[in-house]
């Protein structure tokens, strides 16, 4: 009997913990866990990956009790995703990209799609590419926890959103299971911000910044820091992926 009491008042406080969290968040949502990779797959080949990261999303200043009115000042803020992706080999030296991604795991649902041209085959010691990544993400209402409906209040806030990205990838193998990747990147959003959350009326939020990614390749693990500069700030993530090759 006491240990059954032990969970069910360890469920509650996690209840109640995440109803606190998910309460204070916005879940517009942007991928901001890159996974990037100047090394070609080859043609036919792909390599599929799962990880954890962090993205950004629109700061929501307040929100008025009584009329509603959503209030923001071009800010910016960091949430967790957990993002499933690939990339395929069209060509020898040219690659497909798709990423997948779940704002705070189940807090909406985001797409991401590219396409990068490496100048070297996969065999080189280094190797450079260029490419671009398109994406969009929808925002939910609510999530369910233990079979229950959970609202999440500054997602009512916001109706989703756009990016587009243009990267410039550069890699060392420093052996065979181990390589560096240094990617600069700049990157265009649009987030679709309600004026009030009683209509539909929206306000758009578009902002653009520059970033410059540190990745480490060791087998098939990936780790990935990512220093992105807006509006005179610094704001760092932080992603690890379990990697697998076809």
């Amino acid at each position: 009997m006491t240990n059954y009491t032990l969970i069910i008042s360890y469920k509650s406080r996690l209840f109640i913990l995440i109803i606190c969290l998910t309460c204070m968040v916005s879940c517009t949502v942007t991928n901001n866990l890159y996974v990037n990779n100047p090394n070609p797959m080859g043609k036919g080949n792909s390599e599929l990956y799962l990880g954890i990261g962090t993205g950004v999303k629109a700061k929501i200043d307040s929100i008025n009790n009584t009329t509603g009115k959503i209030s923001f000042t071009n800010k910016i803020s960091s949430a967790p995703i957990l993002s499933l992706g690939a990339q395929y080999g069209v060509s020898n030296q040219t690659d497909v990209r798709f990423a997948f991604h779940l704002p705070y795991i189940l807090g909406g649902g985001g797409l991401r799609a590219g396409l990068q041209h490496s100048l070297m085959d996969s065999s080189a010691k280094m190797n450079f590419a260029i490419g671009f990544d398109l994406g969009g993400v929808i925002s939910n209402d609510s999530i369910k926890i233990f079979r229950s409906k959970i609202p999440l209040t500054d997602s009512k806030a916001t109706e989703g959103g756009l990016n587009a990205d243009i990267f410039i990838p550069f890699g060392v193998n420093l052996k065979k299971d181990i390589s560096i990747i240094l990617t600069p990147r700049y990157s265009f959003n649009r987030i679709f911000i309600r004026k009030s959350l009683f209509n539909h009326n929206i306000s758009n939020f578009n902002f653009e910044y520059p970033t410059l990614s540190i990745g480490i390749r060791k087998r098939r693990f990936y780790f990935e820091t990512t220093v992105i500069y807006h509006d005179r700030q610094v704001f760092p993530h932080f992603g690890m992926v379990i990697l697998s090759k076809n």
